[in-house]
């Protein structure tokens, strides 16, 4: 690869990260004003129903289907996945807060993968 493609792809991913940070940082804000005050079980809920709302699919079909399924179910799309990650790492908060560790902790793990695998395939996409 040249030197300026390696650039290019740089930049690109750069931009990329960039755009993601932003609008997740946001989603993130929206998501923690509402909770902050809310019990457990409301929170709950409203972090479900911000997920299928900003993902546009049901957040208890994404929950049981593998890392494939995920991407195929959210159109391939690394920022979709990317968003649906940091969701699944609020609603494992909101496990983590009501004393459910475990399952908290699976939540995160999962985050942490889809958020890896959504940088990796935007990176892929990139590539000239």
């Amino acid at each position: 690869m040249s030197q300026s493609a390696c650039h290019t792809r740089a930049m690109l991913r750069e931009d990329w990260l960039q755009r993601q940070v932003k609008a997740l940082s946001e989603l993130v804000a929206r998501v923690a004003g509402v909770l902050r005050g809310a019990q457990p079980g409301e929170a709950l809920e409203l972090v479900r129903d911000e997920t299928a709302r900003v993902v546009g699919a049901d957040p208890a079909v994404l929950a049981v289907v593998d890392e494939r399924t995920v991407f195929v179910l959210l159109g391939e799309d690394p920022a979709r996945v990317a968003r649906y990650a940091v969701l699944i790492g609020l609603e494992a908060d909101v496990l983590e807060a009501t004393g459910e560790g475990e399952r908290a902790l699976r939540l995160r793990v999962r985050a942490e993968s889809l958020s890896a695998a959504a940088l990796q395939r935007a990176e892929d996409a990139a590539r000239p």
